[in-house]
């Protein structure tokens, strides 16, 4: 997808799969594209918005004591939600376009408010 929006916890990630820590925003810059995305605030969220933030990587770090241990990436007509605990990663691909546009809709909206 050429553009997205994304909501999720760097922590979780560099935990359960170090491997894919900054690998959306390498293939951003490698690619091309543009992104909009919402970190949980921890130290890996700091240290990926210094890395990749950009006029076409737009980052904001949530407010301290909103956490979750997933993911949501919102595209055009798709929605990818991946879970992450101790043992277990699971993932879901949704392919629709009026849930993708609720997703969009919430997710701009909670972006204007941050």
């Amino acid at each position: 997808q050429r553009q997205f929006y994304a909501a999720f916890n760097p922590g979780a990630i560099k935990q359960s799969m170090p491997e894919y820590y900054f690998k959306i925003g390498e293939a951003l810059i490698d690619k091309g594209g543009k992104a909009k995305e919402l970190l949980v605030n921890c130290p890996e969220a700091k240290k990926y918005q210094q890395k990749f933030q950009s006029k076409k990587h737009l980052i904001k770090i949530l407010p301290k004591g909103v956490s979750f241990s997933s993911d949501i990436i919102i595209c055009e007509t798709r929605l990818y939600m991946i879970s992450y605990s101790e043992n277990n990663i699971s993932a879901t691909e949704i392919i629709n376009n009026s849930l993708a546009l609720t997703q969009r809709v919430l997710f701009e909206e909670l972006w204007k408010r941050i």
